[in-house]
This record gives structure tokens, C-alpha cells and sequence, in this order.
């Protein structure tokens, strides 16, 4: 172990201190260093050693480690750190620099502002605009915009991404800038403008397709990504020649996606055409047959699948990944893909039957289902899967059997797709086939999940005492499965079930619980709820108890939907607050929002005005019959 170490224990601080004065510069560098990874802004000796370093060491590498070891506590900082600005090691002012944008205040954003503008060494001024690039603040704008001309080429650059990426609202004011750049002495500079230039408007597109013709190559091919993004149809033709003759393959690659990116009948036969006596690159044909997909027109399939029959394997594959990439977004008739896709499905090369699987998929038409059938019982486990997939979109005739032998494949991705199959069937006949693979502990808990959903579909009899069972499984995400498939159940012999799960130790089935009880509304419900709402630790549980309350009858649920107005968690609260939407008129809202007590957090009132605000006065409450129990799981959870 070393004391540089991250998360070393905090007792090795007081040795950390003591190296920041030994006799060698690389050991009271490394122990400046180390103390920064310690929080620094409570612990005052080490704090004082290494602001000491930064005043006092004569090394400057010392001085740099210091100084970035104080990011840590760079608002606490700050005097010492816009004093290190002035040091005259380029290093320690760059390391300063980055501590300060951290600190973020006023007075250290200026500081670092007038480094970029007057420092004499361009790699702090580059530093100055990397890091405030990083903040993505409109309001530095200005200054970064100042920075494009700067004197050096290296600074020039990071300046314009700087900007780029602190635009916000302001894009458009950039744009000018950026063009003026496109012409720069400097290839850095011109390639970055051109990037910046991506999202831009069409005001860039001449200047774009000037630089088409530039001496860099790595210029030509931003420039021609650019083109594309901005649907530049003006520039179809010169992007098609690049594609041929330009003497870097990388652009020739990107030329192809580029084209396929502009929306223009033009592009399908550009990209669909090979330049007669012009050597092409296996990888550029590649990249053009793949483009071809890209642009999802049905006019490239034609091409697409006279490629799926290439002697090369990489050609194949382009064409396969293109046309599965047609299929996914194309709104055309696509069905004369079929006979080639049925061939290819059989190809020598796993890669390319994995691919043409997943086509088919997308193509969702029943004549391909004999090769799914065959594909199911391909050698490979993704392509079985694939297949699984696919045949489960489109429920073919004497799906169960196929689905059912899919439970017994020894892949647990097999089985999962399988299993999905039996759930999207409308009417599963044989859930007693079905029920020794849920009652499998060895069988996989996602494939075991998905089985209660499909045994909960088929509404026959039997499949309440295979839920009931399933309520109490061994494996949490069954038992959360099985709650979540009760959501869509009103009988009242799975209450007391459900009730009980209120006490599971496992979070997630003790919120979806609470819902399914919702979805029944007994009476019996209540209490246990309204126990479980005043205990529960667990926010994103409270979150949906409060919500489970809201469908039981207002007498009842209003003065536990408003004793949830001041729960800890402002997710909580808004959920509450949708809850009371549900159940209260406008009038019934105003009046709460009026006697709201003042211990109820602001975000409330709020949330609640915004409600009332938002209702329409003829908009009466929903019924119960037209609410969701089901919620879903947001970013925050």
C-alpha cells in the first residue's frame, strides 16, 4: 500500500504532512498530491502544509502539485491560489487555474478570465480556455469568442470548441467567428472550426464546401461530417467525389456517411454507383454499402441486397448492418427485401446471419417466419436469440411450442428472449407447460419475471394459485414481477397476498406491491399503507404509496395525500402533488394552496399553483377507471 493511495486511511495524514518538507522535490511533490485526495477543507494541518508548498516550496513542480491539491477546497482557497497566478512557473499557473474554475466563485472566474487574456505563456492561456470552456456558461462567451484570436495556433483552437461548447442560446452569435476561422493559417484551427460548424446554419455551408479542397486531410474531413449534418444538398456532388478520389481513406469513409446523413433523392444513386476505372477500398465500398442503409430509402435496397451475396465478408456485413438500419426507420415498402435477407440467413459466416436476423426482425413480415424457425435452432446463442426475438413480434401460429423449447435452451439469453415471446402472447394456452420453468430456482430470475407476466396475461383458470406462488418465490425480481402483474388484477384474493409483501425486504417489491393494491382499492389495503407511508424509509417506495393512495376514495386518501406535502424528498412532494390533480376540482386545489401551513416547503406551493393553473375550469376530475396505476421508474431513482 502507499500513502498516495486513494481512500487511504485518514491516519497517514499526519506522515503526508511531514513529507511535504523532505529533502526531495519528487517526494513533496507526490505527498502534495496525495493530500489532495483527502477533503482538505476539514482538515486544517493538512490543508495549512499544503497551502505552505504553494507559498513557499523552490520547486515549482512542488509548487504545481500543491496547487492543484487544492482544488479540493478551491473556494476556501482561492486568495492563495489567484496569488499562485502570478508565479512564474507556467506549470504552477496552469495547475492554479484549473483549482480556481473548481472554486467557481466571481472573483476566481475573473482571475482565470484575465490569465487567458494576458498570460504571457500560451499553454496557461490554453489551459485558461480549456478549463472554462468545461463550464459550458453562456456568459463566458465573450471572452472565449475574445480568445479565437489569440497569437497562438494551439489556443486559437481550444478557444473555439471552448466557445462552441459554452454557446447555449447564443449559437448563432458564433457562427461568424467560426467561418472567419475555417480560413485560419493554422489546420488546428481550421479543423476545430469546421467541427464547431456541425450544428451551425446554412449561412456555413459555402465556406464548408471550400474546405472540401483543403490541403488537410483532417480538415477535408470534418468539413465533409459538417456538410452532412447541415443536410447541405448543394454539396452533394463534391462530397460524391471525395468519396472516390480523395487520397485519405478516412475521408473517403466519412464522405459516404456523410452523404447518407442529407435527405436528397440524388444520394441513393451517388452512393449505390461505383466510378468506373476508380480502385475502391474494400473499406470505403464497405462504408458506402452500409451509407446506403443510412439513408433510409427503399430506392438503395436493390443494392443493398445484391451486396448481401458479395464474395466479402466485410461487404456482407455493411450490407446487412444497412439494411437493418433501412428497416428500423423506413416508412416504404420494404418486402422485396425478403428473398435476399432468406438467403443470407443461411450464410457461412455467423457475423452476417447474426445481422440478417436482426433485419428480419425489423421487417416483421410472416414470410420470413420458416427462416426464424430454422434460425432458432442456429449453432450460434445470439443469433438463436435474434431469432427468438423476431418470432416474438410476430406470434406465429403454434408460437408456444417454439417458445417453450426456447426455455429450455441452454443460453440464459435464449431463454430470456423466449420467455418475452410467451408474454406478448395474447392467449397462452398451456401456462401448466409453463409453470415448471417458473418454479425453477435454477432457472434465471429475468426469464422466471417474464414467465409470471405471461402466465398473468392468460386470465385462465389456475393462474391465480401460480401468481400466488410467484408472491412468494425465493428471488426478489420474481416476487417484484409478480406484484407488477397483479397491477392489472382487481381480485380480492391476492390483498391479504399483497399486503403481506408490504413487509418484504426487498424495496422494489414493496413499492410495486403498493401499487397492486391500489389497482384492487379494498378497504383493507388502507391501513397497511398508510403504516407503510409513515414508516418507509425508502423514498422511491414512499413515492408510489402515495400515488397507491390516491385510488382509494377521497374521505379517506386526502389527509394522507396533504400529510405527504412535507415528506424529506422533493420527489415524494411532487408526487403527492399529482396525486391531489387526480382527486381534487380546481376550487378544492385553491383552497389547500391557501391554507397550505408554512412548514410545507416552497416547491409545494409551487408545484400546486402550477397545477392550478394548468386546469382547465371545465375539466373535471378523472375517474378511477381512466388513471394508471403502473408508474414508471425516472432518472432520478
Amino acid at each position: 500500500m502507499s500513502l498516495t493511495d486513494p481512500g487511504v486511511d485518514e491516519a497517514f495524514v499526519p506522515a503526508l504532512i511531514e513529507a511535504t518538507r523532505d529533502s526531495d522535490t519528487y517526494i513533496r511533490a507526490s505527498a502534495a498530491h496525495a493530500l489532495g485526495r483527502y477533503p482538505l477543507e476539514a482538515l486544517r494541518k493538512a490543508r495549512e502544509a499544503v497551502l505552505a508548498a504553494l507559498r513557499n516550496d523552490t520547486s515549482a513542480t512542488v509548487r504545481a502539485a500543491a496547487a492543484e491539491a487544492l482544488g479540493s477546497c478551491a473556494a476556501r482557497c482561492a486568495a492563495a491560489l489567484i496569488e499562485a497566478l502570478r508565479d512564474p512557473s507556467p506549470d504552477v499557473r496552469a495547475s492554479a487555474i484549473t483549482s480556481l474554475v473548481r472554486a467557481g466563485t466571481e472573483q476566481a472566474i475573473e482571475a482565470v478570465k484575465q490569465r487567458l487574456q494576458q498570460d504571457t505563456e500560451a499553454d496557461v492561456r490554453d489551459r485558461a480556455a480549456s478549463e472554462l470552456g468545461a463550464m459550458k456558461d453562456e456568459q463566458l462567451l465573450d471572452v472565449l469568442l475574445q480568445a479565437t484570436q489569440d497569437e497562438s495556433d494551439r489556443v486559437r483552437a481550444t478557444a473555439i470548441y471552448a466557445a462552441h461548447e459554452s454557446a447555449g442560446d447564443r449559437s448563432d452569435a458564433t457562427v461568424p467567428t467560426f467561418i472567419d476561422a475555417v480560413s485560419d493559417p493554422s489546420a488546428r484551427v481550421r479543423e476545430q472550426a469546421c467541427y464547431a460548424l456541425r450544428y451551425s446554419t446554412a449561412e456555413a455551408i459555402p465556406v464548408l464546401k471550400k474546405a472540401l479542397a483543403d490541403e488537410a486531410a483532417h480538415v477535408r474531413l470534418e468539413a465533409v461530417i459538417a456538410l452532412g449534418t447541415l443536410d447541405a444538398s448543394d454539396a452533394i456532388e463534391q462530397i460524391a467525389e471525395l468519396m472516390h478520389t480523395d487520397p485519405d481513406e478516412e475521408v473517403r469513409c466519412y464522405a459516404a456517411s456523410a452523404l447518407s446523413n442529407i435527405r436528397d433523392a440524388r444520394v441513393v444513386a451517388r452512393l449505390a454507383t461505383t466510378r468506373q476505372g476508380a480502385s475502391e477500398s474494400p473499406r470505403v465500398r464497405a462504408a458506402r454499402i452500409e451509407a446506403l442503409g443510412d439513408t433510409h430509402s427503399a430506392a438503395g435496397l436493390p443494392a443493398l441486397c445484391e451486396s448481401l451475396r458479395d464474395p466479402s465478408l466485410e461487404i456482407r456485413l455493411s450490407a446487412a448492418r444497412g439494411l437493418w438500419s433501412l428497416l428500423a426507420f423506413t416508412q416504404d415498402d420494404v418486402s422485396s427485401a425478403l428473398p435476399a435477407l432468406r438467403e443470407a440467413a443461411a450464410d457461412a459466416e455467423v457475423e452476417v446471419r447474426r445481422q440478417v436476423i436482426q433485419a428480419l426482425g425489423r421487417l416483421q413480415d410472416p414470410k420470413a417466419l420458416p427462416v426464424l424457425l430454422r434460425a432458432a435452432a442456429d449453432a450460434d446463442r445470439d443469433v438463436r436469440e435474434q431469432a427468438y426475438r423476431a418470432l416474438a413480434k410476430l406470434q406465429p401460429d403454434g408460437g408456444e411450442d417454439v417458445f417453450l423449447k426456447g426455455l429450455d435452451d441452454p443460453e440464459i439469453q435464449v431463454q430470456q428472449a423466449a420467455a418475452k415471446g410467451l408474454a406478448r402472447s395474447d392467449t397462452l394456452m398451456r401456462w401448466q407447460d409453463v409453470l415448471p420453468h417458473l418454479m425453477d430456482p435454477a432457472k434465471d430470475a429475468v426469464t422466471r419475471g417474464t414467465l409470471v407476466e405471461a402466465i398473468a396475461r392468460s386470465g385462465l383458470p389456475g393462474a391465480a394459485a401460480a401468481l400466488a406462488r410467484a408472491l412468494d418465490d425465493a428471488d426478489s425480481h420474481v416476487r417484484e414481477q409478480a406484484c407488477k402483474a397483479l397491477q392489472d388484477c382487481s381480485d380480492p384474493q391476492f390483498v391479504e397476498p399483497l399486503i403481506r409483501r408490504l413487509k418484504d425486504d426487498d424495496e422494489g417489491v414493496r413499492a410495486e406491491a403498493s401499487l397492486a393494491l391500489a389497482a384492487m382499492a379494498e378497504p383493507a389495503a388502507l391501513g397497511p399503507l398508510k403504516r407503510l407511508r409513515r414508516k418507509e424509509k425508502s423514498a422511491y417506495v414512499r413515492r408510489r404509496v402515495v400515488w397507491a393512495l390516491s385510488f382509494f376514495p377521497p374521505q379517506d386518501s386526502l389527509p394522507l395525500l396533504t400529510g405527504s406535502l412535507d415528506d424529506p424528498n422533493e420527489h415524494v412532494r411532487r408526487q403527492a402533488v399529482l396525486a391531489l390533480e387526480q382527486v381534487c376540482d380546481v376550487n378544492e386545489l385553491t383552497y389547500l394552496v391557501e391554507n397550505l401551513p408554512r412548514r410545507i416547503p416552497d416547491d409545494v406551493r409551487e408545484n400546486l399553483e402550477q397545477a392550478i393553473e394548468a386546469r382547465d375550469d371545465s375539466e373535471g376530475i378523472p375517474s378511477r377507471s381512466q388513471r394508471r396505476v403502473q408508474m414508471g421508474t425516472v432518472h432520478y431513482e
